[in-house]
C-alpha cells in the first residue's frame, strides 16, 4: 500500500476528503479491482463507528477493530504473525470518529499489502495458460468463454465484493461474454476493456494492446483516454496514450486464429512470421533480397506451418526450405 493511497483513505474516513481527492480515489478504484474491494469493505466496517467519538482508541478498541477486520477477511493473529502484539501503530489525525476508523484503515491497508485482498469468502484468482503451438478454450464461472491463443495467460476472479467480473490477460484471447448485471472487465498492461455482453478479441503483446469487437460494444480505457467500439471496430493502445482507431479490415481479421484461420490486414511480414512461429511452435528465417517493408493482407487456412508458409511465398515470389538442427522445426524463406 503506497503512502498516497493511505493518505486518501485517511482523508476519506476523516471526512476531510476533497472533490479532487475523491476523484483520485475513484480512479484508483477503477484501475484496481482489488483496491476497490478493500475500499468497499472498509466503508462497510466504518459505518458502525459512533458519530460522536472524539477520543483516541483504547487498546481494547484496537483489538476489537483487528478482530472485526480479521473476521471479515479470514485473517487471524496467527496468520498475520502478530499474535499477542499491537497490530498496527495508530496515527492520530483529527477527531470525529477517526480514532477507531484509523485503526481499521491502517489494519486493512497493512493486511492488504502483506497478504493480498479478500479472505475466506472472497474468490481467489484462477489461472489458465497456453504454450507455443497450443490454443485452448476456457469456460468461465458466469458461462462466458475465452479462447486463448498460443503463449497466453488468463487470470480471473468473479463474485464476492468485486463490482466487476475481473479478468487479466497476457497474450491474446477471444471472449464471448454472457450478459450479466456486473461489467466484464479485461485488464492488460496498457488498458482496460469493459463490456456487459458481447464478443471481442484482445491482443496484448510488445508494449501495445489491440481490441477488436465482433458483436456488441465495449469500452477501451487507458491512461490517455477512452474509446467505445461497436461491431467490426478496433483500437490500439500504447503505453499511457489514448486509444487509436484501427481499420475495419484489421477488426475483421482479429479473431481469425480462433476460427482456425490466420488472417492479416496490412500486417508487416515480420509480425506475420512471429504469429506463425507462435501458432505452430516453429522457427522461420528470412534469407535473400527482402526489403523489410513487406506487408501482407489475406487469410490462410491454419492447418500446418509448411502450408501457410508456401502460400505466403506465392504472394512474395519466394521459396520455402526446411531447416535442420535440433529443437523446434525451422523454415527458411528464400527470396532471390
Amino acid at each position: 500500500m503506497s503512502m498516497p493511497e493511505n493518505t486518501l483513505l485517511a482523508r476519506l474516513f476523516d471526512g476531510s476528503i476533497s472533490a479532487e481527492d475523491r476523484a483520485e480515489l475513484d480512479r484508483l478504484v477503477s484501475d484496481n479491482p482489488e483496491f476497490g474491494a478493500l475500499v468497499r469493505d472498509i466503508e462497510r466496517m466504518t459505518q458502525q463507528v459512533p458519530a460522536g467519538l472524539t477520543e483516541g482508541p483504547t487498546r481494547a478498541q484496537v483489538e476489537e477493530a483487528w478482530a472485526s477486520f480479521a473476521a471479515r477477511t479470514g485473517l487471524s493473529a496467527a496468520k498475520s504473525g502478530r499474535e499477542g502484539a499491537h497490530p498496527a501503530r495508530i496515527v492520530r489525525l483529527v477527531p470525529r470518529a477517526w480514532a477507531v476508523a484509523a485503526s481499521i484503515v491502517l489494519l486493512a491497508a497493512t493486511a492488504w499489502f502483506l497478504f493480498g485482498p479478500g479472505g475466506a469468502d472472497t474468490p481467489q484468482w484462477e489461472k489458465a495458460s497456453t504454450v507455443r503451438g497450443q490454443v485452448a478454450t476456457v469456460s468461465l464461472p458466469d458461462g462466458s468463454t475465452a479462447v486463448l491463443n498460443a503463449e497466453s495467460q488468463l487470470s480471473w476472479r468473479f463474485g464476492g465484493a468485486d463490482a466487476v467480473r475481473a479478468v487479466r490477460l497476457e497474450g491474446e484471447a477471444q471472449f464471448r461474454v454472457e450478459t450479466g448485471t456486473r461489467p466484464f472487465e479485461v485488464s492488460t498492461v496498457e488498458a482496460r476493456i469493459v463490456a456487459l455482453g458481447t464478443e471481442f478479441t484482445v491482443e496484448s503483446r510488445g508494449g501495445k494492446t489491440r481490441v477488436a469487437v465482433q458483436e456488441g460494444r465495449v469500452a477501451v480505457v487507458s491512461g490517455g483516454g477512452r474509446a467505445e467500439l461497436g461491431a467490426l471496430e478496433a483500437a490500439e493502445v500504447r503505453a499511457s496514450l489514448a486509444p487509436k482507431p484501427l481499420g475495419s479490415e484489421w477488426a475483421a481479421a482479429a479473431d481469425s486464429w480462433a476460427r482456425g484461420v490466420l488472417g492479416f490486414a496490412q500486417t508487416p511480414l515480420i509480425d506475420v512470421l512471429d504469429r506463425v512461429e507462435r501458432r505452430f511452435d516453429v522457427q522461420v528465417v528470412l534469407e535473400g533480397a527482402w526489403s523489410g517493408e513487406e506487408t501482407l493482407t489475406g487469410s490462410f487456412p491454419g492447418q500446418n506451418a509448411s502450408g501457410v508458409l508456401k502460400t505466403i511465398c506465392r504472394t512474395f515470389n519466394c521459396t520455402v526450405r526446411e531447416g535442420g538442427g535440433e529443437g523446434a522445426q525451422s523454415y527458411v524463406l528464400v527470396k532471390r
